[in-house]
């Protein structure tokens, strides 16, 4: 099951990553209201909606990139490991 709902989010990763985004946004918009008077946060907040999500979209295609990469190692390294262990 997991592989199916893995495999359909890889093949529509772009819609995934923005619909995931501007779904965090929406869920979020309540904690925004407070975090616009902390000092770190309160120039972050300042910019246009669709310019944060167009940033935070930009940040999590990037770190699904370095997921993928590091995944495929991973799994490449296990077969090594497996295949050096069976012809010993």
């Amino acid at each position: 099951m997991f592989v199916v709902v893995g495999s359909l989010g890889a093949l529509n990763y772009r819609g995934m990553t923005t619909w995931h985004v501007r779904t965090t946004f929406r869920i979020m918009s309540g904690a925004e209201v407070l975090l616009r008077r902390v000092p770190p946060w309160s120039s972050l907040l300042r910019r246009p909606v669709e310019q944060r999500i167009a940033t935070q979209v930009r940040r999590e295609r990037l770190m699904g990139v370095v997921f993928v990469l590091v995944g495929t190692t991973v799994v490449i390294g296990s077969f090594g490991g497996l295949i050096h262990s069976f012809l010993r």
